[in-house]
């Protein structure tokens, strides 16, 4: 699975964006929201997301975006949302995601810096994606 890090949307793409669960959709706040078209956006405040259930959203111009929500936010849920999507991306076969780095570092509550929050985010999607193909004969 490749894992890009970006601030805008791509058609073929899956972009995932995390909210905090009292966040209130603005897109000033997510450069992801910034390229939702004004349907888009209805639908999306249409959805109903409880906190750290993952959802997938189809855009009217056909790309699609992974939405999660979540309650309190450190360096532990960081692990578990990571791996929370990942597992999701690949029960869904989607071979690319985007991330805004951004979202995290917005959420963060413990101030852990934006180099540590990449190294978390590709240590656990290495470790999310992790597949045994090699068998002993």
């Amino acid at each position: 699975m490749k894992i890009i890090q970006t601030n805008k949307i791509f058609r073929k793409i899956t972009s995932v964006i995390v909210l905090k669960d009292d966040e209130v959709l603005e897109k000033s706040k997510n450069p992801f929201l910034g390229s939702f078209d004004v349907r888009d956006l209805e639908n999306f405040k249409k959805l109903s997301l409880d906190a750290g259930l993952l959802k997938m959203l189809f855009l009217t111009d056909g790309s699609q975006v992974l939405i999660l929500r979540v309650k309190d936010f450190n360096h532990r849920k960081l692990i578990l949302v990571i791996r929370q999507i990942i597992s999701f991306a690949r029960k869904e076969k989607i071979s690319e995601i985007c991330l805004n780095f951004e979202d995290f570092n917005r959420l963060n509550d413990e101030k852990i810096s934006i180099e540590e929050i990449a190294e978390i985010i590709a240590l656990q999607a290495r470790i999310a994606n992790f597949e045994f193909v090699k068998y002993k004969t």
